[in-house]
């Protein structure tokens, strides 16, 4: 993955910034980015001593952070896109490309339509 152009100026002087100008540079809010710090999905630096000292972030945990979230969103859309697509047309003809739970309600939902229109 590339570095961003605002990533790469932002580090480009110095080795790790801090929440506000990573909030800014996402852009995230203030309150996004600790849950995302306390779930463990990026890796900081601490400044000092107790759980109030500082988070300092380095370009290594933010690109870490940037691609394991693309590479979590963008699969689901694409499936999602996959599974849509025949949904439109035919709700039968997604049926068999749908695997697991999401193809037995597709069938369940299916049968429960044709039961009330045969009514």
């Amino acid at each position: 993955m590339m570095i961003p152009a605002p990533l790469a100026a932002a580090f480009e002087k110095k080795s790790t910034i801090s929440s506000a100008e990573l909030c800014e540079l996402l852009p995230m809010d203030d309150a996004t980015l600790r849950q995302h710090v306390r779930a463990g999905n990026i890796e900081f630096i601490r400044l000092g001593l107790g759980v109030s000292a500082p988070r300092r972030f380095t370009l290594e945990a933010v690109m870490a952070f940037l691609e394991e979230r693309r590479e979590r969103e963008a699969p689901a859309v694409g499936l999602l896109r996959e599974v849509a697509r025949p949904l439109r047309t035919s709700p039968g003809a997604a049926s068999g490309a749908v695997s697991g739970i999401l193809g037995s309600l597709l069938e369940k939902r299916s049968a429960a339509t044709k039961a009330k229109v045969g009514r």
